[in-house]
Order: C-alpha cells, then structure tokens, then sequence
C-alpha cells in the first residue's frame, strides 16, 4: 500500500497525465492573472518568485528545492504562496515547475512598473511560451535531495562565466545580463550570511539595469554616454569598500552561517548597497585573490570613486563592456534579460521546435546544456552577435593605432605569453580572439602568431 504522500503524488500525475492528451493548451492566462492578482497585494514576492525560478531549474527544472542546501534558505515563503496556485492548476495540464517558471516570468514583468503605469510602458512581456516541465515527486516542492550546485557568491571572473557556460550554456554576454536579476531583493543574515537590507541597488523593487550604475562609470545625469565615455571613465565608477560581516552571534544560536566578505557603497541618504565577490567579478578581475576552489577571498585590491591607483582592482575582460552597455540602455537590457531569463527556465527541456502558437507542449530532454557552438542569437546587441557586439565603436583602453603596434605593446606590458596561453587553452579560439578585441580593436586579432 502506497502512503498517503506518495499516493496523491500518484493521482497527480496521472491526472495531469491524462490532461496533456487533450487538445487544448492549459489555461496559462487564467493562472498568471492569479499570479499577478498575488504580486499585486504582495509585490515583495516578486524577487522571490524570480529567485526561485532560477533555483528551481539548476540542473533542470523540476518544481523541486533541496533545504539541505543552505543557499536555498528561505524558498519556502514564495513556494508556500504559490501552493493554492498550484493545487488548481496541476490537475489542469500545468505542473508544479510550470507555475513556479510562470511565476518566475510574472514577477519579472510586474516588477518593470512596481508603483504602477501599465502594461503599455513595459519593454518586454516575459512571455510564458512553453509548458510541460515534469515535477519530481515530492508533494509540496520542498526536498532533501542534494543533487544540484548553485553558483557560489565568492566566484572571480573566469569561475562565474565557467559555471554558468556549464550549468546553462550561456556565453559571456548572457552571463552578464542574468547578473543584472540582482536589481531585485535583499540580503538577510539569516538566510545567505549577507547584510544587505538595502539590496544591490537603491530602487530594489524596480527591474532595471540600475545593477549596473553603480559598478560603471560615467554619470547619465551630465550628458555621459557610452560613445563619449573612455575606459577611464568606465573604471571611475563609485567606491566600494570590502568589509567582513561577522555571523558568529548567528553561529552561537545553532546556525551553520559562515563569515562572509561584502563589498559596501555608502549612499549619501544613508543606504548601503552590497555587492558580492560574483558581482564585482562582472566588472573587476579578482583572479590573483582566490583560492584553491577558485573562491575569492579578502581581496587586498581597492576600488575607489574617481581614482585608479596602483592596487585598484583590474579591470575583467571580455565582459566590462558588455555591463557598460547596459548601464547605458535600460531597453537593451531588459531585452536581453527577457532572452536569457527564459532559456533559464527552460532548461532540460527540448526547445527546438517552433513554437508559432504559444503556450506549446516541449518534452524533457536528458542532455545537459553545454556552450553553444555560435554565439548566441537571443541577445540585442550593437552588432549581429554577442561575440561580435564587443564593437570596435565602443571606447577601449588600447593605444595602438595601426596593426604594427601590436607587437611592441604585447613586449611592453608583458601580456603576449599569458594572452596567448589563455588563447591555446580556450575551447573556442576563434571566439576566444574575437573577445580580444575589446582590447585590441584595432588589429584583426588572430591566435596563429603567438610566440
């Protein structure tokens, strides 16, 4: 005899079973105006609700969350507000990982106008275009299967573009506009060990590029523009200070919460906005401050408003520009937010049939994403391709002003053997010179004259 739990698991699923050979598509509006009646009342879930749609779907969406994983602390509030949703819709062609992704999608969309203006000022409408996920068979969402590894917040660079191009096959552009989801929420203590009650950015409710103010420089506010900014400008952008947040008062009352580094700006009203290592990594190379694990650590590099000094945090490569852009351009952003949101939620799920009449049924797939094999299409960038859109229009720090510079700059700074290291070791060589010209955009790059 099958207990009880496992026994509506059972009913469920074959009562969704049996609706997915009907003919007509579940009835997506109807559960996403639910959802938006919900965020309405209650708008601080929606950065609840876009965090659990990501949580949900590393290593595959499957309206599961594993609280023995601590970096999924406090995912019970918005899978418990969405319970009610999901017992109406599951029976109805619509899965637990359905609605969650939904949710996810709705959360997005409302939060373009939090105080309100109406659909007609939005960008982009998240749209939900695929159904089918498949649940795993816990009742309620809420498992003790450790089976996933979340992105940590202590990643440099290279280990932040590594896991997502792992986990998501996303490229270097996508990676840095997924980033900007952080615009949403808060920190808490309790839950992740950060203390950031003012969140990543002083509008914490308003879906925005406004992540990326604050880690670029160039002030909008006096005419500054991507086209009249140069990479010094860029790198001036506001101080931020590294600082340690103490978590032992936490650890005293039985919480397994380590120490944690933080980065902090200080707003003249009085906020603090927080950056973690993984954040920063979008705009400085940590690299030469990680451990073993590729875990950084207390950096000794600093970054300070209007100065570059000789300990300043360097600047990343192949991904800096990409964030300036998107300081710059609100619409692009959301536009390639929207793009690489959905393929999120749409992983481990065949997607490569057409979908002409949204919503349509995809299947589950048991091949793991990997880097795409072309740069990416979905991402509205200045040129056809994410790769290609690090334009040669855009500033750059390089002084060559002819291809016979190359060489001479390469033996001045000493980058020639480590560039061309890097380039034997990247998958993609072609792709991996094309990125270099964010640096060096004035020479046709190319990877067969290393020395």
């Amino acid at each position: 005899q099958l207990p009880m739990p496992t026994l509506f698991s059972f009913i469920l699923a074959l009562l969704t079973s049996a609706y997915s050979f009907s003919q007509e598509p579940p009835p997506v509006e109807a559960a996403r105006q639910a959802i938006v009646d919900l965020v309405t009342d209650e708008f601080w879930l929606n950065p609840k609700f876009v965090r659990l749609g990501f949580h949900d779907c590393v290593g595959g969406c499957n309206g599961c969350i594993d609280f023995t994983d601590p970096d999924n602390k406090g995912l019970e509030i918005p899978i418990d507000a969405l319970a009610d949703i999901v017992d109406e819709y599951s029976t109805q062609g619509l899965s637990r990982a359905d609605i969650w992704a939904l949710a996810a999608l709705v959360a997005a969309d409302e939060s373009q106008n939090p105080n309100g203006g109406g659909i007609a000022n939005r960008v982009v409408r998240f749209p939900f275009e695929w159904y089918g996920r498949e649940d795993c068979p816990s009742v309620d969402g809420k498992s003790e299967e450790n089976s996933t590894t979340l992105p940590g917040p202590n990643m440099d660079t290279k280990g932040l573009l590594h896991y997502f191009s792992r986990e998501f096959g996303l490229d270097a552009n996508e990676t840095t506009a997924l980033m900007g989801a952080h615009t949403l929420g808060t920190l808490t203590r309790e839950n992740s060990g950060f203390h950031g009650p003012d969140g990543w950015v002083p509008n914490r409710g308003k879906l925005s590029s406004g992540y990326y103010d604050l880690l670029i420089g160039g002030q909008t506010k006096q005419g500054a523009t991507l086209e009249n900014s140069s990479i010094e400008d860029l790198m001036l952008a506001s101080r931020w200070d590294l600082t340690t947040v103490d978590n032992s008062d936490l650890r005293d009352q039985g919480m397994d919460i380590e120490d944690r580094y933080q980065w902090e700006h200080l707003k003249e009203n009085g906020q603090v906005i927080i950056m973690m290592h993984s954040d920063i990594a979008i705009i400085r190379d940590l690299e030469e401050w990680t451990n073993d694990e590729g875990e950084v650590g207390n950096a000794t590099c600093v970054i300070l408003r209007g100065q570059i000094k000789p300990n300043s945090c360097p600047r990343s490569q192949g991904i800096f520009m990409q964030a300036a852009r998107y300081k710059f351009d609100n619409d692009l952003w959301l536009r390639d937010f929207d793009a690489v949101f959905r393929k999120i939620l749409n992983k481990g799920y065949d997607t490569t049939d057409l979908c002409d009449e949204p919503p349509c049924r995809f299947t589950k797939t048991g091949a793991p994403a990997g880097p795409s094999s072309a740069p990416s299409a979905s991402l509205r960038t200045s040129a056809p391709s994410a790769v290609s859109s690090l334009s040669t229009s855009s500033p750059s720090d390089s002084p060559i002003s002819s291809c016979a510079d190359r060489t001479d700059r390469f033996s001045i700074d000493g980058n020639t053997k480590k560039w061309c290291r890097n380039a034997a070791n990247a998958n993609d060589i072609d792709a991996f010179c094309a990125l270099r010209k964010e640096l060096y955009d004035h020479c046709p790059v190319t990877c067969g004259t290393c020395p």
